[in-house]
């Protein structure tokens, strides 16, 4: 099969597991639902199917799978090798532990608490570590000697900080989805057709105002490691970071945990400044892109600045308002929120 063809079936499966997938989940009662403690930041009416991670690996696995496959996950720095070595299998056990353990944050009720689920994450990361070492030493002894230890160090931590920049940017609709569709254009196309299958249920379809879909957390961190597995998607992470490192500040200076959950990322200025779904998902993409496709320092100096006038421009956040937002222009009924 063509590139395209891969890519436009990846869509078509990750829509229709979307549907099907949020249908049964409706039935069963489950899915990301307001309370009480989370009212002020979960805008929903009503509890939204966190399907959108096992839409999207049944459709990744479909398309490695396509006779004559163009793409299937490769660890970074490394080609992808012949079936049965770590090389191949690798990424989809690492991809595989990213989903199980966002999987148990979204079912466990209220998440998992922040030190078992950086421990959960750094288990992944583990994985990840592990299987690179593997495929690096193509069937030689591991080595354990300081470079081998840190370099999996390295990777533990790249890993807990991509599935955690994907997760906390994942707090509007369309904000994560169409950041991975923009990394993953840059850097495994073929891959990016899954997402735009399931963006229409996160961004454009609706039921009684919400979203027919949402990744979860099993999505985001799915998400996250796989924007990890080629290196030119990385530079897409530098928006979130931005907007994290932001957020962290605000919440310390506040005297709060910088793991206390608000409405105060970017996404929500935007959105307290009257940008629909649609509009915010695509001036979060234009600010996240240059990163991607200008020579390294320009793109990130790029994203940095333009980072930094957003963040001016909407500072209070979606908490408190912001300076676009002071002209009376309708905020969005409701936003999605983490």
């Amino acid at each position: 099969m063509s590139p395209i063809a891969v890519g436009l079936a990846g869509a078509l499966i990750a829509a229709a597991a979307t549907a099907g997938g949020a249908a049964l989940l409706r039935r069963l009662g489950l899915g990301d639902a307001p309370d009480a403690r989370t009212r002020n930041r979960k805008r929903q009416s009503s509890a939204v199917p966190f399907v959108g991670g096992g839409a999207l690996l049944l459709a990744w696995i479909f398309q490695a799978n396509c006779a004559g496959a163009p793409w299937a996950p490769s660890l970074p720095g490394l080609p992808a090798a012949a079936a049965g070595t770590a090389a191949s299998w690798g990424p989809w056990a690492a991809l595989g532990a990213a989903f199980a353990v966002g999987l148990v944050d979204d079912l466990r009720p209220g998440g998992l608490a922040p030190a078992p689920k950086l421990c959960a994450q750094g288990s992944a990361g583990a994985v990840l570590a592990a299987v690179v070492a593997l495929a690096e030493a193509g069937g030689e002894p591991l080595r354990l000697d300081v470079s081998a230890v840190s370099a999996g160090a390295l990777w533990i931590a790249a890993a807990v900080a991509a599935m955690n920049l994907a997760n906390t940017f994942d707090n509007a609709d369309g904000a994560a989805t169409g950041l991975g569709l923009a990394g993953l254009l840059a850097g495994a196309p073929v891959a990016a057709g899954p997402l735009a299958g399931f963006l229409p249920f996160n961004l454009w379809l609706r039921r009684r105002g919400d979203p027919r879909a949402y990744l979860g957390d099993s999505g985001s961190h799915l998400l996250g490691m796989l924007l990890l597995l080629p290196p030119a998607a990385w530079p897409v992470f530098l928006l979130p970071l931005f907007d994290l490192i932001r957020v962290a500040l605000r919440r310390l200076r506040s005297g709060r945990a910088i793991w206390s959950a608000d409405r105060s990322h970017l996404a929500h200025g935007l959105q307290a400044a009257g940008l629909s779904p649609t509009v915010l998902c695509i001036v979060l993409v234009g600010l996240a892109s240059p990163a991607l496709w200008l020579p390294r320092w320009w793109g990130a100096g790029c994203v940095a600045a333009l980072f930094l006038v957003s963040a001016g421009l909407t500072r209070g956040g979606g908490a408190s308002g912001s300076q676009l937002g002071r002209r009376g222009e309708p905020c969005p009924r409701r936003e999605s929120g983490r």
